[in-house]
This record gives C-alpha cells, structure tokens and sequence, in this order.
C-alpha cells in the first residue's frame, strides 16, 4: 500500500468526522498493509482497476452520489473479503472432494 493510496483511505475514513473510525483505521495499518500485499499478489493486473475505483468514488462523493459510490465502495472492497476468507480458510473457494459433499 503505497503512501497516496494510505492518504486517500484515510482521508474517505475521517470525512465522517468521527474519531472513533479514524482511530481504529490508524491501529489497523499493518493488517490493512498485508491484506493490500495478498490482495495485489492474488490479482497483480488489478493496480490499474483500483486506481479506477478510486476515482469512480472521488467522482460520485463530488456528485453527492450516493448510490453510485456505495455500489463502487462494493465493487473496490470485494476482492479484499476474498483474501481475507483465503487466508484465515485456505479452502475458501475449493470444492469438496467427492465423498465429503454429503458429510461422509
């Protein structure tokens, strides 16, 4: 997570003005570090489609569109659950062999 990318989450966090979520976002730096690097590492060619997204989401906040940045918000935080289901279950995603599917 590069140093602007940082500033720019930050800065979509404490627009609330509230503390409570800025704080947590600052405690949270290093988890938020490795999930980017496992995000990026998962999905290289996806640098270019973040960039995107954010300035989809700075276009619909200057717009006061809603709707249109909660549905980028969606799109640009997907892949991080993704990563985050891989690696707490690394068999997120991978079919059961054939004989467990019914509990045997």
């Amino acid at each position: 997570m590069s140093g602007p990318d940082r500033a720019f989450h930050r800065a979509i966090v404490n627009a609330a003005g509230n503390t409570v979520p800025t704080e947590s976002y600052d405690t949270l730096r290093s988890r938020r570090q490795r999930v980017a690097v496992r995000a990026l590492h998962a999905r290289p060619g996806r640098l270019p489609v973040i960039g995107a997204e954010h300035r989809a989401l700075v276009a619909a906040i200057d717009r006061h569109d809603t709707e249109v940045a909660l549905g980028v918000l969606d799109q640009h935080l997907r892949p991080v659950s993704e990563v985050v289901s891989t690696a707490v279950d690394p068999t997120y995603g991978v079919p059961a062999p054939a004989n467990d599917r019914n509990g045997r």
